[in-house]
C-alpha cells in the first residue's frame, strides 16, 4: 500500500508539485542503486565465558538456523562485589567472584572471537563486554539491610581488541593501573615517607618497639591508600552520581570503541532484590540518557516495557541536545537480546539490530552501530518486521540520507519508506514519523506499506526525524534518527 500527502501539493500547486514528483521519481530510482547491505545482527549476548549456557561455536549454529548473519558477543567483563572492613577496607574484606572475561583471560575470549571468524563466514562475531563500573555500599555488614545500589547500572562495550585495555577498564576491583594515581598520591606518598623513616630509625636501633609499629601502620595505610587503581572510586563513599559512568565511557572512547547503555529501565532489581546477605537496589537510569555525554547509543527494545523511546522521551531530549549543539554526537538506539541460552532468555533472534553496512564484515557493521545506520526490531513470532527503506529526500537538489546521516536540503524535506514482513503476507501496520521529538504523521495501512510524506514546515534549520511501527502480532521497528539541514542560501 502506498501513502502520500503529494495530491495536497499538486492540487494547490500544480507545477511545482509535478516537477518535484518527477524529480523525486528519477532521484529515487538513482538512490536504490546505491543501498546498503541489511545484516540482522544480534547484540548482547552471553556464553559459557561467563554467565552464558552455550559456547561461542553453538550459538553460531543458532544464529544460523534463524537467519542471523552477525552477533556480538558481550560477556561480563569482571563479576565482583567486595566489602572491606573500616578502617583496613581493602586488607580485612570478603570478595565473591564469578566466572568472566578477565577471570577465565581476555586472549582466550578475543581469541575465540578471532576463531570463530577465520572458520567460517556466515555470521560475523565481533567482540564486546557487558560492564558494571561502579555500585556503592550502604547498610552494616554485621547486621540485616547490607544493600548494593547500582550494580546492575550497566554499560555494554562493543569493539574493542587489545587485551590491555580490557585489563585497564576503569570498574571497580579491576587489579592494578597507572591511571587515576595522581588522584590519591598524596596520601600514599605520605605512607610511603613515613614507612621509609621508620625502617630507617629501626635499623640505626632507635627506639625499635616504637619505630616498628610506626612503620608497620605506615606499611598498612600504604596498602590501604595505594592510588594503582583502575577505577578513581570506591564503593564507600555514596552515590558519586555520573562521574563513574562518564569515566568509563571516556575511557572506551579514546580506545576507538563504542558504549551503549544496557536495560536503563529494567524492573530486574528496581525494588530490591536479595542475594544471599546482600540486597541489590538499581531503578531505572533512564535519565542518564540526558546527563551523561559522549556514549555512543542505548538499548531501547529489550523484555522490559520502556518508553525512554517514545515521542519526547529522553532519547529525543538527547537528540535535541545534539540538535542544538548542546551534544558532540547524536544518540543511537539498539536492541538488546540479553541472551544467555535456549530456555533461559528469549528466543535468538527475538531483539535484532539491523545493521545498514557496506559490506558483511566485522569493520563495516563496527562503523554502521558508530554511524547510527542501524534500525531495532522486535519479534512476536517466526515472521520479521523488515525497515526496506527510511530516508529524507530532497527532490530538487537530487540528495537523500538514510539513518545516522544527514541531508542537505533546499525546498522541503520528503520522508520515504517502505516496511514489509518476511513472509510477504498482508498485516495491519500502524506507523508514526517522530520529527524533533513530535508525532508527525500517523499512517495506517497494510504491509507491504510504502509511504512518502512532505515537511513543507521544517521549523528549524536543522531537524531530525524517525519513525517507528508497530504490526500486528508480528513486531514492532524502530529507527535511527535522521539528520535534515536547511542549505545556506548562495
Amino acid at each position: 500500500m502506498i501513502m502520500s500527502d503529494r495530491t495536497s501539493k499538486i492540487t494547490e500547486r500544480p507545477i511545482l508539485g509535478v516537477l518535484v514528483l518527477i524529480l523525486s521519481s528519477i532521484f529515487y530510482q538513482n538512490a536504490a542503486c546505491a543501498t546498503y547491505l541489511q545484516i540482522p545482527g544480534v547484540v548482547h549476548i552471553h556464553t559459557t565465558f561467563s554467565s552464558g549456557a552455550h559456547d561461542m561455536a553453538e550459538i553460531v549454529e543458532m544464529a544460523k538456523e534463524v537467519g542471523v548473519e552477525a552477533l556480538v558477543f558481550t560477556d561480563h567483563d569482571r563479576v565482583v562485589m567486595e566489602y572491606g572492613v573500616f578502617p583496613l577496607r581493602k586488607i580485612v574484606r570478603k570478595r565473591v567472584e564469578h566466572p568472566s572475561v578477565l577471570q577465565r583471560g581476555v586472549e582466550n575470549y578475543l581469541g575465540a572471537i578471532e576463531d570463530l571468524n577465520r572458520a567460517q563466514d556466515d555470521v560475523v562475531a565481533i567482540p564486546g563486554v557487558q560492564s558494571s563500573p561502579f555500585y556503592y555500599w550502604t547498610g552494616n555488614p554485621f547486621k540485616e539491610g547490607l544493600t548494593a545500589h547500582d550494580y546492575r547500572k550497566e554499560i555494554l562495550v562493543v569493539g574493542m581488541t587489545d587485551p590491555a585495555d580490557y585489563e585497564k577498564l576503569p570498574v571497580l576491583h579491576n587489579g592494578l593501573a597507572w591511571d587515576f594515581s595522581r588522584a590519591r598520591s598524596p596520601a600514599f606518598l605520605s605512607a610511603l615517607a613515613l614507612f621509609v623513616f621508620g625502617a630507617w630509625m629501626v635499623l640505626r636501633g632507635r627506639r625499635k618497639k616504637t619505630w616498628t609499629v610506626l612503620a608497620v601502620a605506615a606499611l598498612l595505610a600504604m596498602l590501604e591508600c595505594h592510588p594503582f587503581s583502575a577505577s578513581g572510586f570506591d564503593p564507600y563513599h555514596g552515590d558519586m552520581g555520573t562521574a563513574p559512568y562518564e569515566e568509563f565511557i571516556e575511557f572506551v572512547r579514546q580506545r576507538g570503541a563504542l558504549t551503549f547503555w544496557s536495560h536503563p529501565e529494567s524492573s530486574y532489581s528496581a525494588q530490591g532484590r536479595k542475594m544471599g546477605p546482600i540486597t541489590l537496589v538499581t531503578p531505572p537510569y533512564s535519565e542518564d540518557l540526558i546527563r551523561v555525554p559522549e556514549y555512543t547509543g542505548f538499548a531501547a527494545l529489550y523484555g522490559d516495557s520502556t518508553t525512554a523511546e517514545a515521542p519526547g522521551m529522553q532519547w529525543d531530549v538527547a537528540l535535541t541536545q545534539f540538535r542544538f549543539g548542546e551534544r558532540k554526537k547524536p544518540v543511537w538506539t539498539i536492541a538488546e537480546a540479553d541472551f544467555h541460552g535456549q530456555g533461559q532468555s528469549d528466543p535468538l533472534g527475538r531483539y535484532l539490530t539491523v545493521f545498514l553496512a557496506e559490506e558483511k564484515s566485522q569493520g563495516a557493521i563496527l562503523t554502521a552501530m558508530a554511524e547510527g545506520r542501524m534500525y531495532s526490531v522486535m519479534k512476536q513470532g517466526e515472521a520479521k518486521p523488515v525497515l526496506e527503506d527510511f530516508r529524507i529526500a530532497d527532490a530538487s537538489a537530487g540528495g537523500s540520507a538514510i539513518s545516522g546521516q544527514t541531508l542537505e536540503y533546499r525546498s522541503f524535506p520528503e520522508i520515504r519508506g517502505k516496511l514489509s514482513v518476511s513472509d510477504g503476507a498482508r498485516h495491519k501496520l500502524q506507523l508514526k514519523i517522530v520529527k524533533n521529538g513530535k508525532v508527525f504523521r500517523e499512517l495506517e495501512g497494510d504491509t507491504p506499506f510504502e509511504f512518502a510524506v512532505f515537511d513543507d514546515n521544517p521549523s528549524y534549520d536543522t531537524n531530525f526525524y524517525r519513525l517507528e511501527a508497530r504490526i500486528e502480532k508480528i513486531g514492532r521497528i524502530l529507527s535511527n534518527p535522521v539528520f535534515a539541514v536547511k542549505k545556506a542560501a548562495n
